[in-house]
């Protein structure tokens, strides 16, 4: 791949492809690309992310395609329960 974008975009898409599965993790805060399924839950706001231990996914910005925030399922950053 030529960029970290390509990288986690085609990872994702090749994990669904193996699965069979729509949903995957994110860690809340990390930065992982600009594509819509990463632009989520980058800057972590506690108003809006809800629990800190099972987060909501907040879109990173406008534009992302309907329904991915019901795709990604956010995890806390550096807990390990």
């Amino acid at each position: 791949t030529n960029s970290g974008t390509e990288a986690t975009l085609n990872t994702i898409r090749a994990a669904r492809a193996f699965t069979g599965k729509n949903k995957f993790a994110k860690v809340e805060g990390g930065y992982h690309g600009t594509h819509d399924a990463v632009t989520v839950s980058v800057r972590v706001n506690p108003e809006v992310a809800g629990d800190a231990m099972a987060p909501q996914a907040v879109a990173a910005s406008e534009g992302l395609a309907d329904g991915i925030l019901d795709q990604v399922v956010i995890i806390p950053f550096n807990h390990t329960a």
